[in-house]
């Protein structure tokens, strides 16, 4: 109804840090000559229908324009206040504003809108049921843990699972031969390291070692020294394969084994203890174990 004048955010600081903040809704009160509802940069500004006719509104001439200033005649016919009052009405899912209605009360409502009518009463709407989301089972999984005892070498996916109703590790390599080191520091006083493996009739890739094995425990004793032989160790490697004439490193598909792996010859020192696996292999390993 008025131009805007002298506007006390002109260099819309206040606004751009209330953006920055999440702000989608602005409601302004006491503007008299100021009732619209406008979506401006993602945020809707919704301003009050004043309430009354003193001081400052916006009136209606005979024509239907709006105008507003100071109009302290009241009685001049040719022009009607327009007061009321505004309801914003928000949605029940995300408080957004659905609609906004002005009532204007008085002659004003009748010259703009018709015969005025007491709004009716809406039924209120049941709230929808939000859908029952399942838990993830909690899956315990017997012997080392992932994130402590063992940790992956950023290409190797794990993650708790069940295979052949037991609770396992799956080891999934995502198309790339990969690692999951054993913390080394567990080795310290032992002489036996044990896990159960089911390999899954998929798993075939073979690696580039003698034996062509599915997968293998790679040992490394130190930086300088990474290819020692010792027991079951060959060049750094414990090979297992479905091929290998080797009964203890001999794997059978779709079945859970019991693997054991001597390490009572092992050197002093360990740098390294990994899974080390064939690339797009999958293995489900459980109850990983040090004696």
């Amino acid at each position: 109804g008025r131009d805007l004048k002298g506007p006390w955010d002109s260099g819309n600081t206040f606004y751009n840090r209330m953006k920055a903040v999440g702000v989608d809704s602005i409601f302004v009160g006491h503007e008299h000559c100021n009732s619209a509802s406008v979506v401006h940069d993602g945020i809707r500004f919704q301003y009050g229908q004043k309430i009354g006719t003193y001081d400052r509104a916006n009136y209606v001439t005979k024509d239907g324009a709006i105008s507003g200033g100071y109009c302290l005649d009241y009685q001049n016919s040719a022009l009607e206040p327009m007061s009321g009052g505004t309801v914003m009405k928000l949605s029940a899912t995300d408080a957004s504003i659905v609609d906004a209605y002005i009532y204007l009360s008085g002659d004003a409502q009748a010259k703009l809108d018709g015969t005025y009518e007491e709004p009716k009463e809406e039924p209120e709407e049941e709230p929808e049921e939000e859908p029952t989301v399942p838990e993830e089972p909690v899956i315990a999984v017997n012997g080392l843990q992932f994130g402590t005892d063992m940790t992956s070498d950023g290409i190797t996916i794990v993650t708790a699972t069940t295979m052949a109703e037991e609770n396992a590790w799956k080891f999934d390599t995502n198309g790339t031969q990969s690692k999951v080191f054993v913390n080394t520091a567990l080795l310290e006083g032992k002489t036996k390291f044990t896990f159960s493996i089911y390999v899954p009739e998929e798993s075939t890739t073979t690696m580039e070692l003698p034996d062509k094995p599915l997968f293998a425990m790679r040992y490394k004793e130190s930086a300088t020294a990474t290819k020692p032989s010792f027991g079951t160790c060959e060049n750094g490697y414990i090979i297992f394969s479905t091929t290998t004439e080797r009964e203890e490193r001999k794997l059978e598909y779709g079945v859970w084994q019991t693997i054991t792996i001597d390490l009572s010859e092992r050197p002093a020192t360990c740098s390294e203890f990994a899974f080390n696996m064939g690339a797009g292999n999958i293995f489900y390993v459980k109850d990983i174990a040090f004696e």
